[in-house]
This record gives structure tokens, sequence and C-alpha cells, in this order.
């Protein structure tokens, strides 16, 4: 009797189990590769990864498994039906059987469970469960290579990177923090930009606040007496995945507690001689560090080599050295249309929101009176607003940072407008 193709088998169907549990497999891709197998000795399988649960909580899960899989419509659905199709469903339920389950618990406790987990919580942006772990990854160690965190979840490199170009798309990416001033330069910002003004600065950015107002974020060479300018002293990120993947209202203070307070300062932490200052004719530099900042894995170096006429290799080079000495730090970016980002200028640091919502973006600022303000960026929950415009509005000016899709409508009602009148 040859029992080693059984035993493979046996092995194979426990492998795609478990990788459904784990979430390395979305149920969809699951459904085509359990069907391999048979319905009873994937049902047998499954039951003994549930050990914990009571014979009756445990049959629950089974029919329901088997109905939703094989598609047996001769087994009467439960109230767990109603859920099956959420992505989470049964990372949920695994994690319920390891971390949450007694025996105190009964069968509308669970039903609860996956109420609250699945379906109660508004803020919640929809990551899968490997996005979310990804995110996760990527916020405490940026560098790691893909080869690593393919190995870490247990999936190919292909998926890994399939998984961060989607995430990309979704306005979550690697990017840095960045010190110009280390290289003779200045960041600012202003409401007013002329013809003079940009003819000494470069790498402008614009932001258009709601309604119909925009705000310019620039570097330049020298600081100029200009009463419309607001010159970068110092600036702060901080990134809170685990609220973006939790969904963490401002207002909940209790799960605020449980979350690391670091925030990351870009601040000169390295020798003043580690890096040459930057003249009018290595510009390339500058458009190398802030395409850094946009896309840290992958600047446009190809783009700026034939612009400016400069090596790739000398351009890769660069990067090596600016990262190495300090002046470029990759971190997580959280620019999504799904949050509503805010700016808010301020005379003091809005420090107490650091920690409880999904990033923050801080700079301090002086303007030509030697005064000093802070221009901060908030990406928030968009069920947040209400409660953190109550609690700012009489010691800040409040704007909303026009995302892509709402400038894209404002503009299609703006010409059907025009139509109309005409």
């Amino acid at each position: 009797m040859n029992l080693g193709g059984d035993c493979d088998s046996n092995t194979d169907a426990s492998q795609l189990i478990n990788a459904l549990l784990s979430g390395s497999i979305d149920s969809s891709d699951f459904r085509l590769e359990i069907n391999q197998f048979s319905t009873a000795k994937a049902r047998s399988l499954f039951r003994d990864c549930i050990p914990k649960f009571t014979a009756n909580l445990r049959s629950k899960f089974v029919n329901i498994f088997e109905r939703f899989f094989f598609n047996n419509n001769k087994i009467q659905s439960n109230e767990l039906w109603k859920y099956v199709d959420h992505r989470d469903f049964w990372i949920q339920m695994k994690k319920l059987h390891d971390s949450v389950y007694s025996r105190d618990l009964n069968f509308n406790h669970v039903v609860k469970y996956f109420e609250e987990c699945l379906f109660k919580n508004n803020t919640k942006l929809d990551f899968r469960y490997l996005e979310r772990r990804i995110v996760n990854i990527l916020n405490r160690e940026p560098n790691l290579l893909f080869k690593k965190i393919s190995a870490i979840l247990g999936i190919s490199q292909k998926k890994t990177s399939l998984i961060i170009k989607e995430l990309r798309s979704r306005g979550i990416f690697l990017g840095s923090t960045t010190d110009y001033t280390c290289v003779n330069s200045v960041e600012f910002f202003s409401f007013n930009i002329s013809d003079s003004c940009k003819q000494n600065a470069f790498l402008i950015d614009e932001y258009f606040l709601f309604p119909s107002f925009k705000i310019f974020h620039g570097i330049a060479f020298t600081k100029e007496r200009d009463d419309s300018k607001y010159y970068v002293e110092e600036k702060k990120t901080r990134c809170n995945t685990q609220i973006l993947n939790s969904g963490i209202s401002i207002q909940d203070w209790k799960k605020h507690e449980k979350i690391s307070k670091a925030v990351n300062t870009v601040q000169k932490n390295y020798e003043e001689k580690s890096f040459p200052l930057i003249s009018r004719n290595k510009i390339h530099i500058l458009h190398l560090m802030k395409n850094c900042e946009r896309n840290y894995r992958r600047p446009n170096i190809h783009g700026i080599s034939e612009k400016y006429n400069v090596s790739v290799r000398t351009l890769f080079r660069t990067k090596s050295k600016l990262t190495d000495a300090g002046i470029i730090k990759p971190i997580l970016v959280i620019d999504c249309d799904e949050l509503m980002k805010l700016l808010i200028i301020s005379k003091h640091e809005l420090n107490e929101l650091y920690n409880k919502i999904p990033f923050v973006e801080s700079f301090k600022v002086q303007d030509s009176n030697h005064d000093f303000k802070w221009i901060t960026f908030l990406s928030i929950f968009v069920t947040d607003f209400k409660f953190l415009y109550s609690l700012l509005m009489n010691n800040a000016e409040i704007f909303q940072v026009m995302n892509r899709k709402q400038l894209k409508l404002m503009k299609e009602n703006k010409s059907t407008s025009h139509i109309i009148r005409t």
C-alpha cells in the first residue's frame, strides 16, 4: 500500500487552509485551489484547525466552510453566513479561535464579535489583510527589501510587489524626509508666488485649498525679505499605521494610549562636512532629493540624468551618500484620497495630535518679522473632522487640501456651469 501520495495531498490541503486563515491567499483563489481535493478531506482538515471551539460552534464554522467553498446549498446557513463574504472573515475566525475565544462565550457573543470587527467600524479603510501587514512592516523598517517582506509573509516577491504597487496607487508609499539646509538651500511656504520668485526658487508644489485658495511649497538657495514667505526652520513627521489599519477615532483615548509616541524629526544629526554644499550648477541634486521624497525606492533617476546631463551612476551614488549621511531618511507616507487632508496654521505645535491620527507632517516656520508659526498637514478619517474642527477652530486656521478626485470634480462642475450659462 502506497500512502505517500495521500500524505502529500493532506499536507498540500493543510497548507492551503493555513494560507486562507493567515490571509496569504484570497477567498476566490482559495476556492479554485481547494476544489482539487475531496470535500470530505478539506472539511476534516479545516475542522482540525479549530479544536478550541465547542463541538456545536465548530460544526457551524465547518458548515459555513463547506457551503461557501464547495457550493453545497443543501447545508443550511446559520447566522455567520452574512459575514462570510467579507474578505477578513476567515482571518478574524482564526484570531477569535487563537486569542479571544473561551468557553464562557456563547454563539451570540461570537456573532457580536464579527459584527464589531467587520461592520461596526465606520472609519476603517477597506484594506486587505496582507496590505495592512505590509503597511505595518514598511512603517517599522522602510528599507526592508521585497525579498525579506515576502519571507516574513510567506508569499512570493511578485505578489509583494503587486500589493505595494496597489498601495501606492491609493496614496500609501515609501517616500522620505529631507533636510535641504545641509545642502545650502531653504524650504519655504508662500500664499503668493510672483514671477521673480519663480526665477529664484524651484521645485514648487502647489496645494489647492477649499474653496478657492492656494499655498505653495518650494525650495530656494537664499532667504529673501518677503512678507508672503514663511521659511522652514524645523519639520516633523509621524505615521500611525495602527490607527490607519484599525480605524481608531481621535476621540478613542484609551486605544491611543497604547500606541508608540515616537515622532520622526528632521534635524542635523550628522557632521556639517559630511556632504558638500550645493551650488546653482548642481540643481540636479535637489531634484534627486525631491524625487526621493515622492518615491524613495524608485526616484526618477533617468529623467533627472537626461535633463541635467548627469550619469545615472553618479545619481545613484549621490543618493547613497545622502542616505548614509542622514540627509535623506526613508519613511512611509500616507497621502490617501480616502482620508481627509487638512492644512492647519497655528501659533503652537499640535503635538497632542501626533499620536491620534494616521499621518502628520508639521513645519515650524518663520516669517519676515521673525515670528514663528506651525504649518501642519494632517491626514484624518472623514468622520473625525467635526470633532477636530471644534477642538481647533478658536486657535488655528483650518483648510481642506483638495485631492486629485475633488479637483477633477470641481473642474467638471465649472465646465458644466459654464455650458449652462451660455
